[in-house]
């Protein structure tokens, strides 16, 4: 029920049923298939984004799916659920509070600010670490920092977040990845600085005007711990190791940006 002086919104429910189209993104069977899905949401988003001009605003553990594709190429990853997303093209979705899962939401959306692509890539961060930390047991640990993020209010969850994100703090995050992420520690650093640099000496948390600012690198991240990830593989089944990560991204802050 909405108070008598707003109008109710003219919102049609519709039930599509069909087949499953895949695996939930904790449901992978390896780590290498965890991160093609990750990348190739990256992809998939930015084609709904620039190409179809719809803006998702739901990122969740529950709404990227882990395909089985037909032939080496296609993509791994999904992105489903858009009953709240929104038509960049038209007026106002309907949708009259903040829209997202409280504790994959970005902090300027925890905050009320207006909803843009790069809050949705922020949402895929948490979604990546939280999936990692769950582990195979899909279970977040009674001691994880994570917990904070669901709880509270959308203020407090938002500097909680925030604090997390510091350069120094995040260390304390990436300690929680279990022995199998252990070598995906340095792509989660990476990822932070990319959607996360400094600004004017504090972290910065607005949308860059040029989207690519953030869907390259983030997909050539992904590509990169892609290509560790086999190199490594081979290299312990052949007794040597192999290719080494890059250092940290370095924090030098956006060339083109609006929202501070």
């Amino acid at each position: 029920m909405y108070p008598d002086n707003e109008s109710f919104d003219n919102r049609v429910f519709s039930c599509l049923v069909i087949s499953p189209p895949g695996r939930a993104i904790n449901g992978f069977k390896s780590v290498k298939e965890f991160l093609k899905a990750c990348r190739d949401f990256v992809k998939a988003h930015r084609s709904l984004y620039e190409d179809g001009r719809i803006l998702h605003r739901d990122i969740s553990d529950n709404n990227i799916i882990i395909t089985d594709p037909d032939k080496e190429g296609d993509p791994r990853g999904m992105l489903i659920d858009l009953d709240l997303a929104k038509e960049m093209d038209n007026g106002p979705s309907g949708a009259r509070h903040r829209t997202g899962t409280r504790e994959f939401m970005a902090i300027q959306v925890l905050k009320g600010k207006p909803h843009t692509y790069r809050h949705d890539l922020e949402s895929l961060f948490y979604v990546f670490l939280w999936v990692i930390i769950r582990g195979r047991d899909k279970t977040l640990p009674k001691t994880s920092s994570l917990r904070d993020w669901y709880g509270g209010t959308p203020d407090q969850i938002a500097n909680t977040k925030r604090g997390h994100m510091d350069k120094e703090a995040f260390k304390e995050i990436t300690a929680e990845f279990p022995p199998e992420f252990e070598s995906l520690q340095q792509l989660a650093k990476q990822l932070r600085g990319i959607l996360f640099p400094i600004q004017n000496g504090a972290l910065f948390t607005g949308t860059p005007t040029t989207p690519n600012t953030l869907y390259c690198p983030m997909v050539s991240a992904f590509e990169r711990a892609i290509s560790n990830h086999h190199a490594h593989s081979i290299a312990d089944k052949e007794g040597t190791r192999g290719i080494g990560w890059d250092g940290d991204t370095q924090e030098t802050g956006y060339q083109s940006f609006h929202q501070g």
